[in-house]
């Protein structure tokens, strides 16, 4: 989810939502972010009362990407060479894409 503002009050907001309307079930939500000044638990806070922000911070599990742009690099170079090999046709299940490319038949993932 991405917003327009960066403010801390949006960004606590936009937490609620993700937490109370799009993953109630969930028992953590794995929130991986950017190092942005506003994103932090400390938003929460200031955004709501305690309790309310402390049971907001308790359901995320906080993952920062590093601040220096080389995982986006990698990132982005990965799926350059994932689209030239297989995301330039329509591919009918994801065994099929597993199989089409070396790099992914090894790799872990959920059946």
């Amino acid at each position: 989810m991405q917003s327009v503002s960066n403010s801390g009050q949006n960004y606590a907001q936009v937490l609620k939502e993700i937490s109370d309307t799009h993953f109630t079930g969930a028992s953590k939500i794995v929130l991986v972010q950017d190092n942005f000044s506003t994103h932090k638990p400390a938003s929460l806070y200031e955004a709501f009362p305690a309790l309310e922000a402390r049971r907001l911070v308790e359901r995320f599990e906080w993952r920062y990407t590093p601040k220096h742009g080389r995982w986006l690099y990698l990132a982005e170079s990965e799926l350059s060479v994932l689209s030239g090999k297989c995301l330039n046709r329509r591919i009918s299940d994801i065994r099929r894409t597993w199989s089409t490319d070396p790099a992914y038949q090894n790799a872990p993932r959920a059946e």
